[in-house]
C-alpha cells in the first residue's frame, strides 16, 4: 500500500500568506478579494466561497440591518470557522513552530469545497426543510459530489432533535425519558405536512439572499479593487442566476415530505432500538437532564457513525491499489472543520464540554474506521493523519484551558468548578492513548490481532 505524503504547492510560502490576509479581513469583517481565494483555495472553489460568505452574511443581516446580529458569543465573523477549517491543514502542514502543531496533511479540492459550505445546511436552512434546500441547490451550484458530501455533513438528527426537545420540555423533568420521547417522535412524524409555497419559500430565501448581498457588494467595498469587485458582482450573478435556475426545477413537495419522514423513521428506529449512547456524568452540569443529554449523544454518534459507513461503502476492496484516498473524503472533511471548532474551544463549560464530547465521538469512531480500512488492507494513511491531528491538538487545548484556569482560580474562587471540569475532561484524554497508538503503522502482529479481535466480536454478536 503506498504511503500518504502530500506534495506541497511550489508557491506554498504565498498562499501562507495571502490565507492569512484573507482570514483577517474577514476578521475586520469586510470581503476578500476572488483572486485571494483563487491563489489559496483554488479556482473551482471561489464560487463556493462565496456562496458561504453571502449565505453567512444573511443570516447576520436580516432584513438590511446594518449593524450585524451577531451569532457568535465573541462576535467574531461567522465565516471565519468555514474559511479558516477549509485552509488550516494546509497552513499547518509544516508547522514546527513552539506550541503548534503540524498537521501534515492536506485538503483535496474536494475537500475544500465541502467544508466551506457544510454549516449552511444548518445555519443557514434553519429547519430541515430548509436544510434540504439548501444542500439541493449547493449539489446544482457546486457539483453533485459537493451536494452529497453536504448532505452527509448536515446533521438531520440535531435538526429534528430541535423540534423534538422544543416538545420534552413541556414536560416535568422526571418525565424526560424513553417512553415520552418515542411517541412524541412517532407523533411529529405521522404529522409531517409540507406544501409547495414552503418549499418554493426555502428556495426564494437562498435568491433574496444572494441579491441582498450583490446590493451590499455594489454599495460597500470601495477596499475592493474595481477589477476584484467586478469578478465578485459576476461571480455572485452567477449564484443568483443558478439559484433562480433551481427555484424552478426545485424538488416538490412530496420529495420534501418524503425525506423528512424518512429521517423521522430513522430516529424512531434508533429510538426503538435501544441503542443509547450513555453520556459521561462526571461532566453532567447542574440542572442538566441526563436522558436528555444521553439521547443528544446517541443522536450525534448516530450523525457520525453514518458519515464513516459511507467511506466504508466507498473503500476499495480486494487488494486495489490505484485508489487514491478520495473515497475517505466525508470523514476527512468533517474532521477538518471540528478540528476548527475545538481550537477556538472557549472556557465556559457548557460549549467547551459539548465541544468536548463531539470530537472525542469523531476520534473514536475514526479510529474505528482507521483499524478497519487498515485490516483490510485499504489506504488510510491520510485518514489516521486527520484523526491523529484532531486528538492531538484536543489534548492541547484542554491541557491549554486547564492550565489557565488553574491560574486564574487562584484569584477567583468561583471558577474552581469550571476548573475541576476541565480537569476532567484532561483526565479523559488519557482514554484514547491506546487506540491511537494502534493508528500509527502496527505492525504483522497488530493486523494479526485485529483479525482476532474481529473474529471474537463477530461470534460475541452471533
Amino acid at each position: 500500500m503506498k504511503d500518504y505524503n502530500p506534495v506541497l504547492p511550489v508557491n506554498y510560502a504565498e498562499m501562507q500568506k495571502v490565507g492569512i490576509g484573507v482570514s483577517n479581513t474577514i476578521l475586520s469583517r469586510k470581503i476578500p478579494q476572488p483572486s485571494q481565494i483563487n491563489l489559496v483555495l483554488g479556482n473551482g472553489n471561489v464560487p463556493a466561497y462565496f456562496l458561504m460568505h453571502a449565505l453567512m452574511w444573511a443570516i447576520e443581516h436580516k432584513r438590511g440591518r446594518s449593524i450585524p446580529d451577531y451569532k457568535r458569543r465573541d462576535k467574531k465573523p461567522i465565516q471565519r470557522h468555514p474559511f479558516d477549517a477549509s485552509f488550516r491543514p494546509l497552513y499547518r502542514f509544516n508547522d514546527t513552530r513552539e506550541s503548534k502543531i503540524p498537521s501534515k496533511y492536506t485538503l483535496t479540492p474536494r475537500e475544500i469545497k465541502a467544508v466551506l459550505v457544510h454549516d449552511l445546511g444548518e445555519e443557514f436552512g434553519q429547519s430541515l426543510l430548509g436544510a434540504l434546500v439548501v444542500n439541493d441547490v449547493i449539489g446544482y451550484l457546486l457539483g453533485t459530489e459537493t451536494g452529497k458530501d453536504v448532505d452527509l455533513l448536515t446533521n438531520k438528527n440535531a435538526l429534528l432533535l430541535d423540534t423534538l426537545e422544543d416538545e420534552l420540555n413541556r414536560l416535568e423533568p422526571s418525565q424526560i425519558r424513553h417512553k415520552a420521547t418515542h411517541g412524541i417522535a412517532v407523533r411529529l412524524g405521522s404529522r409531517v405536512t409540507i406544501r409547495d409555497g414552503s418549499v418554493r419559500h426555502e428556495y426564494l430565501r437562498i435568491q433574496q439572499a444572494l441579491s441582498r448581498f450583490r446590493a451590499y457588494v455594489e454599495a460597500y467595498t470601495d477596499y475592493v479593487p474595481p477589477s476584484e469587485k467586478k469578478a465578485l458582482i459576476d461571480i455572485i450573478d452567477g449564484l443568483i442566476v443558478g439559484a433562480r435556475a433551481k427555484t424552478q426545477d426545485r424538488m416538490s413537495a412530496k420529495q420534501v415530505a418524503e425525506r423528512i419522514q424518512s429521517q423521522y423513521g430513522h430516529i424512531i428506529s434508533l429510538l426503538e432500538s435501544h441503542a443509547y449512547v450513555e453520556v459521561d456524568t462526571s461532566l453532567i452540569l447542574p440542572g442538566d437532564n441526563e436522558f436528555l443529554l444521553t439521547l443528544k449523544k446517541t443522536f450525534y454518534h448516530d450523525f457520525v457513525r453514518r458519515i464513516a459507513e459511507s467511506v466504508r461503502k466507498l473503500a476499495p476492496r480486494n487488494g486495489d491499489a490505484t485508489s487514491n484516498g478520495d473515497f475517505l473524503a466525508p470523514y476527512v472533511e468533517t474532521l477538518a472543520e471540528t478540528t476548527d471548532t475545538v481550537t477556538n474551544m472557549d472556557l465556559e463549560p457548557p460549549h467547551a464540554i459539548s465541544i468536548f464530547r463531539k470530537a472525542r465521538e469523531k476520534i473514536k469512531l475514526g479510529v474505528d474506521l482507521v483499524l478497519e480500512l487498515k485490516l483490510d488492507d485499504v489506504p488510510y494513511e491520510k485518514l489516521a493523519r486527520a484523526v491523529d491531528y484532531l486528538n492531538i491538538n484536543l489534548v492541547d487545548v484542554v491541557k491549554g484551558r486547564t492550565e489557565d484556569l488553574d491560574r486564574r482560580a487562584r484569584k477567583e474562587t468561583s471558577l474552581q468548578p469550571d476548573l475541576e471540569i476541565f480537569r476532567i475532561m484532561q483526565q479523559k484524554m488519557g482514554d484514547l492513548e491506546a487506540r491511537m497508538a494502534q493508528i500509527k503503522a502496527p505492525g504483522f502482529f497488530d493486523n494479526l490481532k485485529l483479525r482476532i479481535a474481529r473474529v471474537g466480536n463477530n461470534l460475541h454478536l452471533l
